[in-house]
This record gives structure tokens, sequence and C-alpha cells, in this order.
């Protein structure tokens, strides 16, 4: 199974989160600590008038222009918040007739929170071994707050920001061909978003071992080492989170993309497609390299594929 193709919709209206945190009530060493050690410094954020079906269609567009999106065997919309239009609405149908592909299959993911995208690449690794004759799968993710403002934060880690992405996925290719794949549920922290500060605390006393594991997981199933790796792509809920990583596995700091983190925040199911989007048009890989994927949920739920370029 191999990314084929990869498109990014970010939105040009970027707000400092000096602003978002102030207007929501969190005190000048609150954010302090996310300007200062967590280099989270500004989010994308749409229109108050724009709809998600708006959003998820602007990535759409770019790949449609490159491939004929009718040849897709299966469609997954993967996303983090819940509920995210009213009942009944018929997001996904809305985004899809735009570009009269609505009568492919199509599915959504996201009881893995901000890890729903690698829920979606299982998905669609089963997908291909059961069904013989498909070819290709577009995973589609995307979140906009702009009607749920609290859906921004998450207390002492992060801000979020509004974003989409498509990435197509084929059985065949010559590039980023996925070796391994892991998905890791620790189940301390099952209320997710509903979590108190006691439940997040409890959690992140275990964040750095879990991620660890997730991603030693990932490396054994290959019969690879953090030592073949080229480029981490991480989730970027802050950049303290992998210099603990880096400390605690002995692994070079800058071989995890962080550029991301202060231009764009946090971007729920979107940051590492979007950090492998940036590094395939800066040439930051060469044939063979290998790499990987990483994203957490709350739960907490953690991520991660290997893929070779």
């Amino acid at each position: 199974m191999y990314i084929q193709d990869i498109e990014v919709y970010i939105p040009e209206n970027m707000q400092p989160i000096d602003e978002l945190l102030q207007f929501n009530g969190f005190n000048d060493r609150v954010i302090k600590i996310f300007k200062k050690f967590h280099k989270l410094n500004q989010v994308p954020i749409v229109k108050h008038t724009q709809k998600l079906e708006e959003t998820l269609t602007k990535s759409l567009e770019k790949i449609s222009i490159k491939y004929d999106l009718k040849s897709v065997d299966l469609v997954i919309y993967t996303h983090s918040l819940i509920p995210q239009v009213p009942y009944d609405y018929n997001l996904l149908y809305k985004v899809l007739k735009s570009f009269n592909i609505e009568q492919i299959p199509a599915y959504g993911i996201s009881h893995l929170n901000c890890a729903s995208f690698f829920g979606a690449l299982a998905y669609a690794r089963d997908f291909f071994i059961k069904n013989s004759e498909a070819e290709s799968i577009l995973i589609i993710t995307g979140d906009q707050a702009n009607f749920i403002p609290e859906a921004r934060f998450i207390d002492g880690a992060t801000v979020m920001g509004d974003a989409a992405t498509v990435t197509l996925i084929t059985k065949n290719g010559d590039y980023n061909r996925m070796l391994s794949l892991n998905l890791y549920i620790n189940t301390k922290q099952y209320t997710g978003y509903d979590s108190t500060p006691e439940e997040l605390h409890e959690s992140n006393k275990f964040y750095i071992s879990d991620l660890s594991y997730s991603i030693e997981k990932v490396l054994n199933d290959a019969k690879c080492t953090l030592k073949d790796i080229k480029i981490i792509f991480p989730h970027n809920v802050n950049r303290t989170t992998w210099v603990n990583f880096c400390k605690a596995n002995k692994f070079m700091l800058d071989k995890v993309l962080l550029d991301l983190v202060p231009k764009y925040g946090h971007l729920y199911c979107s940051d590492s497609q979007i950090n492998l989007s940036y590094a395939l048009q800066n040439n930051l890989l060469n044939k063979g390299d290998k790499y990987l994927l990483v994203g957490v949920g709350l739960g907490p739920i953690f991520g991660t594929a290997l893929f070779e370029h």
C-alpha cells in the first residue's frame, strides 16, 4: 500500500494564540508556557461563515485536477470533533456530490480522536486485502472549531487550528510504501475531550513511555530500529513532547520535523500528512529513506505508521 499523493488546505487567516487564550480566560502564565516551551505561536482559523463542507472541498479541488476521482474505490473521512454538524446533515454526501462521486462507498472514522487517520490507514489496508480489484482509496481529514471554540484547547498541552487534507492511497506504487502500522490504545483517559484535569495529569505521566512503545512496536514489526529512520513526521501538539521523546530514546531532535509547530499549531487529524506534504515539496526525502508518521488522540490513542520513500 502506497501514499500516491497528498493535498492540503490551510486557511490564510492566522490568529495569534495570545488572542485566543486571553479571549478564553487563560492567564499570562499559561500563555508564556504555550509560547516559550511548547513553541506555539499561531493557528489557522477559517472565516466564521465558512461551512465545514467548504473546508473539505478545498483540499479535494486540488487533487481532482490531477486524478480522475471517479476511479476511486472507497472514501474514508476522518475527524476528531464530534459532533461537527447538525443531525442528518449528510456532510460527506454534500462534499462528494460536488465532484460527482457521491456514489462511491464512503465511511467516517472519529472514535480514535486525533489518531483517526491511522484508523483509516488500517481500514484501507484491510480493504485492499479483501477487495482484490480495488486500486485506490481517498482518505479525507478535516476539522474546524468555529462553532465550538472550546474544542481549540487541550489544557496545558496545545492550541488547535482548522485545516483539511486529502491523501490518495493506492495498492501499487513506486514511492511511499507502508511497511507497518500500529494503533496502541491506553484506556486510562477513556473520557477523551471530557477528561478531568486529574485524568489528564495521570495520563501525561505515561505519555512518553506509551508513545515510545507504539513507535517501538511499529519498528519491530518491520525489523527496524530508530537508527533506520530518516525523519519522524509528528503530530504538532507541541514541541515539548518531542524534546522529551528524543531525550528518552536518544534520538536526534533535528530528525523530528517541527518546522510547522509554531506556524500552524495542532491541526487535529491532519498534522502528520501536512508535515509529510511539506517534506515532499521541499525534497527532504530520498528514494529508500524510511520515515514515521505519528499521531496521538485523547484516550490516549497512539497511531504510528512506518513508510519507505
